[in-house]
């Protein structure tokens, strides 16, 4: 049994693409004349991961916010998923322009796993929730770099305590 027939039997016949190469892919524009040349699209693909990696302050946030500028302007709704706790309207309107913020939820949530299962019950969508598939045709995770877990950020929550508390018991 070859490779593909192997992984195939193990995870569903469904698992490999069998579609024709689709010449034409729906971009946003990065709001970068050269990033989105260097895509080699004209801008990022819509309905794929794309990951904006960079030193800390080279604006991969301004970039999401023009990439959330450029999205509202092709009549998709973006949630924006803020795990350093940042953002605010008011910023995110400087760059982006006036919009309604139902168009653009801003979530701050306290841990990376609180985010991911907004953006999943988002993608997927949530029965309990009532939340429906495909109601935003961007979502934001910035940044990947406070991607911390709530085991991590209870962890550093506690270390930071005894240490003070060490600081305080020996003055």
């Amino acid at each position: 049994m070859d490779f593909l027939a192997k992984i195939e039997k193990e995870f569903g016949d469904d698992i490999f693409s069998r579609d024709e190469l689709n010449d034409k892919v729906d971009v946003i524009s990065t709001g970068s004349l050269s990033l989105d040349v260097s895509t080699g699209i004209g801008g990022i693909p819509k309905g794929r991961i794309t990951t904006i990696y960079g030193a800390e302050s080279s604006s991969k946030t301004s970039i999401c916010l023009e990439i959330t500028k450029n999205a509202l302007k092709k009549g998709n709704k973006v949630l924006y998923i803020d795990l350093e706790q940042t953002l605010d309207y008011n910023y995110m309107r400087s760059i982006v322009g006036d919009f309604d913020i139902t168009d653009v939820p801003l979530a701050q949530p306290e841990s990376a796993e609180i985010g991911l299962k907004i953006a999943e019950a988002t993608i997927k969508g949530h029965s309990k929730l009532k939340i429906e598939p495909g109601r935003f045709g961007v979502i934001i995770v910035d940044s990947v770099g406070a991607f911390i877990s709530k085991k991590e950020l209870d962890k550093a929550l506690d270390d930071s305590t005894y240490a003070a508390t060490a600081v305080l018991l020996t003055q």
